[in-house]
């Protein structure tokens, strides 16, 4: 029963969510008590929630929690009543998360909506649909935030308006059809060139295959440009974002162009689309500098420290470890040490996105102190092991970073070979917790920095050009920027 999908399910509940839950189950307009298993369900119920801080407990097996409800001998009979106990509560569950649900989303303009529909269905007096429907059109268009949201409810309205006037026979006018269609186009476009934008962004990493039915590039952009973007800032700011990614023209007047919208425009978007298209934004500088455009790290940088004061870069009341690593990585290239270090410590307790969020500040920490030069701090920092693969990787990398630059070479030569047994290790089939991407990148590191170590390199220009050659076409390879840099310091 510990393992069950009711288990897993309720595991996910807050504590609000079990007394909201406790209700639901209590309530005649969603229970009927009267059935005959009710009382072996909401029995049921009760138990769990004894044990919600602990529900994998050992008096949550089957045998256990039979005696409890059944107080039968027969085991297999008890058994048999639980499994159907437990499957009728996990149908209520579902019902509660789903009701739950609706009633968070019900807001004041959906609720109108809602009375209006009521009102059209029942032919009540015409000027309660009206008033209905204005108060809807009043509490929507109050926000002032028009996205694709605030059009597809205005599309919704158009279309309650047109439902009404066509169902009293009412063949004067357009009977509301241009509105449907203006705020369906409205609404259309915005979610497209915002959902293509972002796959064309991330096919930048993925490099996967799509075929679009109505192509934005081909058949939209044409129609956008040609009409000055309707006027409307956030097509305009979805419309540039995707010159950006595919190139068109000349993409950097169009990141600029994007970045003047965005800055100016900021405070009016929906919060949500204002932390997509800045990241929108960090994204294109990123990659630009990946490409070797390094006036764009300075850029970048600015980004991050205003998007920082901005709270572009919350969720959930912290900063994710991977944005965090990032802005810190920005920050040492620039050699902006000082920010660098009251960032990681500010944030500290504020890092998401992982179970082990300690080791990703003493990784970011030990990061900063071999930037600085100061070697026995950032070793200090790397000696123990961490739980996150993904740091033990990059701290072990670190290590490596630390013992070349001291030129120490025989302690150098075996933690490199500790390394190599590391990534064996992570290749096992009963360790798969890093993807095979990514061993190969650690790999390739490993490769280079090899090479660049082997006695016969030094001193032979040959050797030393074919070494650069192999590695700028390398397709992924971790830390590359660093070997870049010893790469060059080769004679």
């Amino acid at each position: 029963m510990r393992n069950s999908r009711l288990i897993n399910t309720l595991q996910l509940l807050e504590k609000e969510e079990w007394d909201k839950f406790d209700l639901f189950l209590q309530s005649p307009f969603f229970m009927d008590k009267d059935e005959s298993n009710y009382h072996l369900v909401y029995s049921l119920f009760l138990y769990l929630k004894s044990y919600a801080a602990d529900l994998s407990n050992s008096e949550l097996e089957k045998s256990e929690v039979c005696k409890q409800l059944f107080k039968s001998p027969n085991q297999e009979k008890g058994f048999k009543k639980l499994n159907k106990i437990m499957s009728a509560l996990m149908t209520h569950l579902k019902h509660f998360i789903s009701t739950n649900a609706a009633i968070d989303e019900l807001n004041d303009c959906e609720e109108a909506m809602r009375l209006a529909i009521f009102y059209k269905r029942n032919q009540l007096d015409e000027q309660y649909f009206q008033n209905a429907i204005k108060k809807a059109q009043s509490l929507l268009r109050k926000e002032g935030k028009q996205d694709a949201v605030y059009y597809y409810n205005e599309y919704k309205l158009a279309q309650i308006i047109y439902t009404f006037q066509s169902s009293r026979n009412n063949r004067a006018g357009d009977l509301n059809l241009t509105q449907v269609l203006e705020y369906l186009d409205y609404f259309y476009l915005l979610s497209k060139f915002e959902y293509s934008g972002l796959t064309l962004m991330q096919n930048k990493y993925s490099n996967f295959q799509w075929t679009e039915i109505i192509p934005v590039e081909t058949c939209l952009q044409p129609i956008v440009r040609k009409n000055n973007y309707f006027g409307h800032t956030q097509i305009a700011l979805n419309s540039l974002s995707i010159d950006m990614v595919n190139g068109y023209t000349d993409s950097h007047s169009a990141f600029f162009e994007f970045v003047r919208l965005l800055d100016s425009n900021i405070h009016e978007l929906p919060e949500g689309m204002r932390k997509n298209l800045a990241a929108f934004a960090r994204n294109y500088c990123t990659q630009q500098y990946n490409s070797g455009d390094d006036s764009f790290l300075p850029i970048l940088f600015q980004m991050y420290q205003d998007h920082l004061k901005l709270g572009l870069l919350f969720h959930e009341g912290g900063v994710h470890f991977s944005t965090l690593i990032n802005i810190g990585n920005t920050g040492l290239r620039l050699k902006a040490f000082d920010w660098v270090k009251g960032f990681f410590e500010a944030y500290k307790d504020k890092i998401i996105g992982t179970p082990f969020p300690n080791d990703y500040y003493q990784f970011c920490m030990a990061n900063y102190h071999l930037h600085v030069q100061a070697y026995d701090k950032a070793m200090g920092l790397v000696n123990s092991g961490f739980q996150d693969p993904y740091i033990e990787l990059s701290a072990r990398r670190l290590e490596i970073k630390i013992y070349y630059e001291i030129e120490e070479m025989s302690l150098l030569d075996a933690k490199i070979n500790n390394f190599g047994r590391t990534l064996s290790y992570f290749k096992t089939e009963k360790n798969q917790s890093v993807p095979a991407s990514i061993l190969q990148m650690n790999n390739a590191f490993l490769n280079v920095l090899r090479r660049i170590l082997l006695p016969k390199t030094l001193g032979n220009p040959k050797r030393i050009a074919k070494l650069r050659q192999y590695f700028e076409k390398l397709p992924s390879v971790a830390e590359r920027e660093w070997l870049q840099e010893k790469l060059a310091e080769l004679k």
